[in-house]
């Protein structure tokens, strides 16, 4: 999945107002930071990835659980 692609899919997730987001074997390095403007997420599953650091937005995600 190209970084286009995820976007997309972010923008869509934001616009249908949804509350989980999966990004299941995407081989992601990084959270993207459009993902933090997912004010309704309460599940984020990012499991195998490559992802080694998670930045400090994600306390954007307030109901995330």
């Amino acid at each position: 999945m190209n970084r286009e692609e995820l976007l997309q899919l972010i923008d869509q997730a934001a616009e249908d107002g949804r509350e989980e987001l999966q990004f299941l074997f995407k081989e992601l390095t990084e959270i993207p930071e459009e993902i933090f403007k997912l004010k309704n997420l309460k599940t984020l599953e990012l499991s195998d990835n490559k992802i080694n650091k998670i930045p400090n937005s994600i306390t954007k995600l307030k109901n995330l659980t």
